[in-house]
């Protein structure tokens, strides 16, 4: 190689390599922009959300509770109750499909090309989701809280629990508990579980103080094979584990409750721990969960990841005063005080349990005990949270929705969104194929990702 092009190439690979440092800056510079603005890890290609259609919805609030929107994913339908109809649209173009009036509430369940909800008028219904025609309707003893699908088999919680043929809607057993002093109560942090055969619900009994129990129900034929006093609140093959809180009616205070292991099939108690859960610091300032006010106890559970958490509120209009988890099957504990001033809200997020300061933005981590990353703007208040299994949605005062990927530790991708006002919030938000579909308390937006 002579003088000339050793020289030449010499320059010419100083160019290519000049050419990558300044990109490799401009990369750098950008990744540090966005840890400081939104405290993620900044990823090499974000998905670029594009509005794909928009449903206004009637914004008149009414009695009938909202459900969780539903996809009937064969048929490319979405299907939701919204103040008393029941909607069915088209997930590609958002264009109506059918749509039922009346005083329809409760869950929603599909099974092929059935759909299975309920009405005010303590009926069960079953409907063709495609014509939105009614294939059969029975009368129930209370209003419908809960519907599950097993082996062929409509099961429904109305107080009572009962079974129906899928086809024809016949009743095949009811097991009576309204007339005694325990019945089945509407939960929706306690839905029916069902494993190896037996279906497992949550009720009340009436005796000197009020306290929860155990049912376990033979679901082929409705008798009740066993019972035990506590929360139902963890199924692991054929064992279940029972939470029975010793001092009622909880308020405020420490938390004594006996954590069991129980055979699911015989009710069999294999085990049992004692559980103090002690009080946090009151004079520490709690910050307030949305619907603490659901629970009157005051306490509730939430497994995950085979770890059992225990919230408890202090009362009724309380706030957050401290989480414990304790593992399952060993028990140990842990305590997280003063998780802040702002709002919180408690999301499952992968496995770990997470709180989110509404007003911060900081996603808090039960399980790691530290802050895992922020979505908060400088000058932009956060109006609602909403977390979907691995993605958590922070909706802003400015209409604009920011995506986090809680596994990947990464921002998903962000999109500010016409037509709302500061009445909308996110209230459900399902992911379908390449598509998102979000539900703001007045309007339905499709996103598509590209």
């Amino acid at each position: 190689m002579s003088e000339g092009s050793y020289f030449q190439g010499y320059d010419l690979r100083m160019k290519k390599n000049s050419f990558a440092i300044i990109l490799g800056m401009i990369a750098l510079l950008a990744m540090f922009e966005g840890q400081y603005r939104f405290g993620f890890e900044a990823r090499a290609a974000e998905l670029v959300p594009q509005v794909l259609w928009q449903s206004q919805i009637d914004r008149d609030e009414s009695s009938f509770p909202d459900t969780s929107l539903t996809t009937s994913i064969g048929e490319n339908t979405t299907h939701f109750v919204y103040n008393g109809s029941l909607h069915a649209v088209n997930t590609l173009t958002g264009k109506t499909s059918w749509l039922k009036k009346g005083a329809f509430q409760g869950s929603i369940r599909i099974e092929g090309n059935r759909l299975f909800t309920s009405i005010a008028e303590n009926k069960l219904l079953a409907l063709d989701t495609k014509s939105g025609k009614i294939l059969w309707s029975v009368n129930t003893s209370g209003r419908v809280t809960e519907i599950t699908i097993l082996n062929n088999v409509v099961i429904a919680s109305h107080g009572d629990i009962s079974a129906h043929d899928i086809k024809t809607g016949k009743q095949l057993w009811i097991t009576k508990t309204t007339n005694k002093p325990i019945q089945v109560i509407p939960d929706k942090f306690t839905p029916l579980f069902q494993s190896n055969g037996v279906i497992v619900c949550k009720a009340v009994f009436f005796g000197l103080v009020p306290s929860y129990m155990t049912i376990a129900i033979d679901a082929s034929n409705g008798r009740i094979i066993w019972s035990s006093l506590g929360d139902p609140i963890f199924i692991e093959s054929k064992l279940i584990y029972v939470a029975k809180v010793s001092n009622l009616p909880y308020v405020a205070g420490d938390l004594n409750f006996k954590l069991s292991k129980l055979n699911i099939i015989d009710g069999k108690k294999l085990s049992t721990d004692t559980v103090i859960v002690k009080e946090a610091d009151p004079k520490l300032e709690a910050s307030k969960l949305p619907g603490a006010q659901d629970r009157s106890s005051g306490y509730y559970f939430l497994v995950i990841n085979k770890k059992l958490w225990v919230y408890l509120s202090g009362g009724y209009a309380s706030t957050i005063e401290r989480f414990s988890f304790i593992d399952l099957p060993i028990r140990s504990e842990a305590r997280y005080e003063g998780l802040g001033r702002d709002e919180l809200r408690l999301v499952q997020s992968g496995t770990d349990a997470l709180v989110v300061e509404t007003g911060s933005g900081e996603v808090f981590g039960l399980e790691s005990a530290k802050v895992l990353f922020s979505g908060k703007y400088p000058d932009l208040k956060i109006r609602s949270v909403y977390s979907d299994n691995e993605l958590i949605y922070f909706f802003y005062e400015n209409n604009s929705v920011l995506v986090f990927n809680f596994k990947k530790r990464a921002k998903e991708y962000s999109i500010k969104l016409a037509g709302l006002n500061e009445f909308d919030y996110i209230k459900n938000i399902i992911e379908f194929k390449n598509i998102t579909l979000m539900r703001f308390s007045g309007k339905l937006i499709a996103l598509k990702m590209i």
